[in-house]
């Protein structure tokens, strides 16, 4: 699982952001860690980016009782606690709000006219604690470099293949977009990242989607546009190039990832 084998932090506070974990144990449930810390580009007092998903909503004591540890993790570690995001909206998710975000629930199908697939993101608090931008940050939370934490594996493991295969789909319906109106026809690698690191407005990191180029955000795209050779929805091309399969829908198609990659049974 190279990208998500350590947590690149002091000892006492691996051990400790480990714990979180232990909070919400079962079936379905498990906890990771992402962000800077987990990219191993933070600073000495970076905050801490913990997700916790289960099958389905803890009660308002054990939310309580999870943000209180998180909240006494950053104090004992010195660590900044940033609030912009209220901790309602980005710690806990459920696996009814995983799928909505890796069925692009945050990027309407199809967008508004005159509006971009994926925009960039507002900076008003009220979008940024809003579900849309919770479903943004879920996806890029099970795409970018994390940390398992605890938990069920297998459910994790399910649903980081998901969210690539997912990823991949938004990627083409962005070079899509951008392309009309001829649409999408071959396309590389490499400009299949330049399209989700840079949006609207020249619009990059936390602005847009939140990835950065690095070799884990290239092989994360690979790794997501090969997921999807089976479903038919991409297909590799000569001179290392990829192209639409069969199955490739357009606004459609996050929901055929999704029913290969996720099927309803696993709800």
């Amino acid at each position: 699982m190279n990208r998500r084998t350590a947590l690149p932090l002091p000892d006492p506070l691996t051990t400790a952001a480990r714990s979180l974990a232990t909070q919400l144990l079962g079936p379905g449930r498990y906890c990771l860690a992402y962000g800077s810390h987990a990219r191993d580009q933070h600073g000495p007092s970076s905050d801490l980016d913990v997700l916790h998903v289960t099958p389905a909503p803890p009660s308002p004591i054990q939310t309580r009782r999870l943000q209180d540890r998180l909240i006494q993790l950053h104090r004992e570690h010195g660590l900044h606690l940033d609030t912009e995001v209220a901790y309602e909206v980005k710690l806990v998710a459920t696996h009814a709000e995983v799928r909505a975000a890796l069925s692009h629930a945050a990027f309407p199908s199809p967008a508004a006219p005159g509006q971009p697939v994926a925009p960039a993101v507002p900076s008003d608090a009220a979008y940024l604690n809003s579900a849309s931008f919770k479903r943004r940050l879920i996806l890029n939370a099970l795409t970018s470099p994390n940390v398992f934490l605890g938990g069920d594996v297998d459910t994790f493991t399910e649903h980081t293949h998901a969210a690539e295969a997912s990823l991949a789909v938004l990627t083409m319906r962005i070079l899509a977009d951008q392309r009309q109106p001829a649409g999408l026809a071959g396309f590389t690698l490499g400009q299949a990242l330049d399209a989700i690191l840079v949006g609207p407005g020249e619009a990059t990191g936390e602005d847009f989607l939140g990835y950065h180029r690095s070799p884990s955000s290239l092989a994360t795209l690979n790794r997501g546009l090969h997921r999807l050779i089976a479903p038919r929805i991409a297909a590799p091309d000569r001179e290392a190039t990829w192209r639409p399969g069969p199955s490739w829908a357009g606004t459609a198609t996050a929901t055929t990832a999704l029913g290969y990659w996720l099927p309803s049974q696993r709800q």
